[in-house]
């Protein structure tokens, strides 16, 4: 309702669906025009109000029909797992039955459970109404939640999708340090061996509470050695380097400089 005369663009953007066998149109009652929509990519529909053209902008002009879609699905999903293995990969497995007339399974992952991007592919192994299990594995993870589902795509374009699945965020056990400690000729060279990626904010505080230097660092890789020099000589003493991560988790190293 209260639409300017001007162009106009509807976004689709669907989230968890096309797991059943339903299909969706976009029925536009001022056009009478029937438009499929994806249920698995985002998709536009492009419209116009005409000034004077009462339907153009009638209130009740849009409506999206969810209906079933006729005949037996391309693949029944059985089960679908992951497990984190000894060296922090993930493995991914799952088990299909009557599989028929499929073109390619994708594996998903997600840090949020909603927001999914494909990582891994596999062809079908049995495309004769018969059952496979087929097993990827994630060599990248996220150091934080893992979804997974398993997107199945069949030779007339439907889009399946198995159930989610979760694999608990990575316990850090990375390390930072400080070498060499005592520091000399005013720099602190801080090794990251393990640590997420991101920002990290430092403060160097004396052993008097004093505070002498204050940066950000951002980490690119797991592994890294970041030198820091203040702008101020530092005088002779023992200081404390308190580093603190994006998720407010604090390292604190004890260090004396000569």
């Amino acid at each position: 309702s209260q639409l300017r005369v001007q162009n106009y663009i509807l976004e689709f953007n669907p989230i968890m669906l096309g797991g059943e066998a339903v299909e969706a149109r976009l029925i536009d009652n001022h056009l009478q025009t029937s438009t499929p929509i994806s249920l698995s990519e985002e998709s536009t529909y492009a419209f116009a109000v005409t000034s004077g053209v009462t339907g153009s902008y009638a209130s009740d002009r849009f409506m999206i029909v969810f209906s079933r879609i006729a005949g037996p699905l391309p693949v029944d999903f059985i089960s679908v797992a992951a497990t984190r293995n000894t060296d922090n990969s993930i493995r991914v497995q799952w088990e299909t039955a009557n599989e028929y007339n499929m073109t390619q399974y994708v594996v998903e992952r997600s840090e949020d459970g909603l927001n999914f991007t494909g990582i891994l592919t596999a062809e079908p192994s049995d495309n004769n109404y018969g059952s496979a299990v087929y097993v990827k594995t994630d060599l990248s993870p996220l150091r934080f939640d893992n979804f997974y589902r398993i997107k199945g795509v069949s030779t007339n374009g439907r889009v399946q999708y198995s159930a989610i699945v979760k694999v608990d965020a990575l316990l850090n056990s990375g390390t930072i340090s400080v070498y060499p400690n005592p520091v000399v000729d005013q720099t602190i060279n801080v090794k990251f061996s393990g640590m997420d990626r991101g920002k990290y904010q430092v403060r160097l505080i004396h052993t008097n509470g004093q505070e002498v230097y204050r940066t950000q660092v951002e980490l690119q890789t797991s592994n890294a050695t970041h030198s820091l020099r203040s702008g101020s000589k530092l005088a002779a003493g023992k200081y404390i380097l308190v580093i603190v991560d994006e998720n407010n988790r604090k390292t604190n190293i004890h260090l004396l400089v000569k």
